[in-house]
């Protein structure tokens, strides 16, 4: 398992947006005020390339995609050709957050 995370220790260095390692779990993210497409967009392609150039799947079946606030411009991302699916509640190490950022525990 130590070598698992050596592995994957470079992933957020071919990034263009802020992220998260846990495990073999990923967050990206951007905190920007205005949504920019093309930023998220890179990093996904970025990843696939990586993913690719490593032999490692990634699967973007289990990827989900939460938008965080009222302005926020809802945009649709895809990773592999594969649109990623958009929700409004999503569970992380039992405590659920919502695109309103009401946050429960377990």
């Amino acid at each position: 398992m130590f070598y698992f995370f050596l592995f994957v220790n470079d992933i957020p260095d071919v990034l263009t947006v802020d992220s998260y390692l846990f495990a073999d779990d990923l967050k990206m993210f951007d905190t920007s005020k205005n949504a920019n497409f093309d930023k998220m967009e890179k990093s996904l392609s970025s990843l696939s390339t990586w993913s690719n150039d490593w032999s490692l799947k990634v699967s973007p079946e289990k990827s989900e995609c939460l938008h965080i606030g009222k302005n926020n411009a809802l945009l649709s991302y895809s990773y592999d050709n594969l649109i990623i699916p958009q929700i409004t509640l999503v569970r992380d190490l039992g405590i659920f957050y919502s695109n309103e950022l009401s946050i429960t525990c377990l």
